[in-house]
């Protein structure tokens, strides 16, 4: 494991952008609000856009920016559930500035797809074309949302699984990360595979908070885990420093790495290692990092 970045707060959605940097979407704190920092090659940081919506949920977890992602050479950010006009929303930075492009709160209000209570959380995003696919963790949804602000619905779900991360397999289908419902028990998340034909299915099974997903160079599995459990008494509380990286070689899931404080995110580099925030929920302001770890080229071997 390789620091690359440090003094981050609550660092959600990480991408390389085309310059090569690091960008970083962080929920942030009522202090700065949530952020968007770039990190340059020597570690460095740089504070890109600031003052995005925050928001805590439930007295515990703060929520503002949650995913970076680049169509060509524009910059995206999303937007999580907070309160003002650029909450819930996919926004595009241009000239120094964050403008709307689309306001997913709207979207979930007319389309509703897991015909539940209308409410919108987006979690992360993936780059699709000229368009992004975006996972709503309270709207139960994966949409597609174009550049110019069009929006459809690519998978829904009624069993309230909360969606979290999502990576594109090396067979071309999607694979989605589904965190479980509340209270979140271990053992109840899962990964499905969402193939082109719209068929899908539970690949991974028996996981904990399973909060992120992504392919190494190898064609290797990587599943991020939050925490272990939620300790509802004496008070509400994800248990601290039992986050974990899986690797999944069939349909069997392998500890490479424990003892995560709230990881949040994960991403591949251009020499095709693993990124990780860690960090990245329940943490002291600018205490978030982003690690690298290094795979070895061949299935499952390090």
């Amino acid at each position: 494991m390789e620091v690359v970045a440090r003094g981050l707060t609550h660092p959600r959605g990480l991408t390389v952008g085309p310059d090569g940097a690091l960008y970083a979407a962080e929920a942030g704190n009522d202090e700065i609000g949530g952020r968007v920092s770039r990190v340059r090659a020597d570690g460095s940081r740089e504070t890109l856009a600031t003052g995005l919506p925050h928001s805590v949920n439930a007295g515990v977890e703060d929520i503002g920016a949650a995913a970076v992602g680049f169509l060509g050479d524009q910059l995206y950010v999303l937007s999580g559930e907070a309160g003002g006009r650029l909450a819930s929303s996919l926004l595009r930075w241009r000239a120094g500035r964050l403008e709307p492009v689309a306001d997913l709160l709207a979207v979930e209000a007319r389309l509703n797809p897991d015909n539940a209570g209308i409410e919108s959380n987006p979690f992360a995003m993936l780059p699709d074309g000229d368009a992004f696919l975006v996972v709503d963790a309270a709207g139960n949804d994966v949409l597609r949302v174009g550049a110019d602000g069009s929006a459809a619905v690519v998978a829904a779900f009624s069993d309230d699984p909360v969606p979290t991360g999502l990576a594109r397999g090396p067979d071309g289908a999607l694979y989605l990360a589904l965190f479980s419902g509340w209270p979140h028990e271990p053992g109840r998340g899962r990964i499905e595979r969402l193939g082109a034909d719209g068929g899908r299915r539970t690949v991974v099974g028996g996981l904990t908070m399973p909060i992120a997903v992504a392919f190494d160079r190898g064609g290797v599995m990587h599943v991020l885990e939050f925490a272990a459990g939620l300790d509802l008494q004496p008070r509400l509380r994800f248990r601290p420093d039992s986050g974990r990286l899986l690797r999944v070689v069939g349909a069997r899931a392998e500890v490479v790495v424990d003892g995560l404080h709230y990881p949040t995110a994960l991403a591949v580099d251009p020499d095709g290692a693993l990124l990780l925030a860690d960090r990245g929920a329940i943490s002291a302001p600018a205490s978030g990092v982003v690690l690298r770890y290094q795979t070895c080229r061949g299935i499952g071997t390090y």
